[in-house]
């Protein structure tokens, strides 16, 4: 599927892309980046997490390891995409393809899929198979328990990717969402809580990278004040309490997140060095539903919440 259709990238202007469907705005103001990680739901220009982002001939297409190509985003692939607002418009500097998984499928005991050690599952309403011993590239949100799947691809590429959240055990060894990682000699092990991507081989139970990236936003002289994330939130001993599966940015402390915990949700708020979630909207689990109900925008489709905060 091509995704420029009339030459997008090469002269041709979309159509102005609006921050919201009506004239409420989900973030809150704020001069600089704005950082955009969730599925693409459709395109005209490029649909993520209910906002329109207007791609323009200075946008980047990139990898965490080098240059992309538009072949590579397609509905439900995840993006991390660092765009400028220009009035009720959003405009992408860079298009990141942030692709968890490539390796093969297996069946996992007990049950269910694996893949490089990941446990993955298809999402409601996915429509779609899994092969073992399938080379595939594996594209969803992470959740506590592994990869929620929004799309399956097969693949010839040889080489196995993994990409999330690192983590240490008490010997200071890595781990990424729960898969050891050996890393190559010299190469510093990416921080607790943060987000790197590996190329490498999955066998025996751990990961050997040969190639690290780390980050999720590309490096850029342009501040991030604003974000919005699609994601399921994780337990754990953060400020918050929780963080969002796979994203490597934590919440700022205070925040009430509980009767989040078991949704599949769409959060926005300033980044402050972490993440000031000010609202969310839960969004459904029906791929075919969320899809139609994100692609339109979000207000009139979804109810926002407001996000308590402990000092009231």
């Amino acid at each position: 599927m091509a995704l420029m259709g009339a030459g997008l990238l090469t002269g041709c202007m979309p159509a102005p892309a609006t921050v919201g469907r009506a004239s409420q705005d989900p973030f809150e103001g704020g001069i600089g980046g704005t950082g955009i990680v969730g599925l693409l739901t459709d395109f005209g220009s490029l649909k993520v997490n209910g906002l329109r982002v207007e791609l323009v001939n200075s946008t980047r297409i990139t990898t965490p390891f080098g240059a992309g190509s538009e072949d590579q985003i397609r509905i439900g692939t995840p993006l991390t995409i660092l765009a400028t607002r220009k009035a009720d418009r959003l405009i992408a500097r860079n298009v990141r393809v942030s692709m968890p998984l490539r390796g093969t499928v297996q069946r996992a005991p007990g049950g269910g899929w694996r893949i490089n050690g990941v446990r993955v599952r298809p999402e409601a309403g996915y429509i779609g198979t899994l092969v073992p011993g399938q080379r595939v590239e594996a594209q969803g949100l992470w959740e506590s328990s592994g990869l929620v799947l929004s799309r399956v691809d097969p693949t010839e590429a040889a080489e196995d990717l993994l990409a999330g959240v690192a983590a240490h055990d008490a010997d200071g060894k890595l781990f990424i969402e729960g898969v050891p990682v050996t890393l190559p000699t010299g190469q510093l092990k990416p921080a607790i809580g943060s987000y790197a991507s590996f190329l490498g081989q999955f066998s025996d139970g751990v990961f050997t990278a040969r190639r690290v990236s780390s980050g999720r936003f590309p490096q850029s002289n342009m501040s991030l004040t604003q974000l919005s994330v699609e994601g399921f939130l994780n337990p754990g001993p953060v400020p918050s309490g929780y963080r969002i599966a796979g994203l490597g940015h934590a919440f700022t402390s205070g925040l009430e997140l509980s009767r989040l915990a078991s949704e599949r949700s769409l959060y926005f708020g300033p980044y402050v060095g972490r993440f000031d979630a000010r609202r969310a909207y839960v969004v459904p689990q029906q791929q075919n539903i969320r899809r139609a109900a994100l692609s339109e925008g979000l207000e009139g489709n979804l109810s926002a919440q407001a996000i308590p905060r402990e000092d009231g």
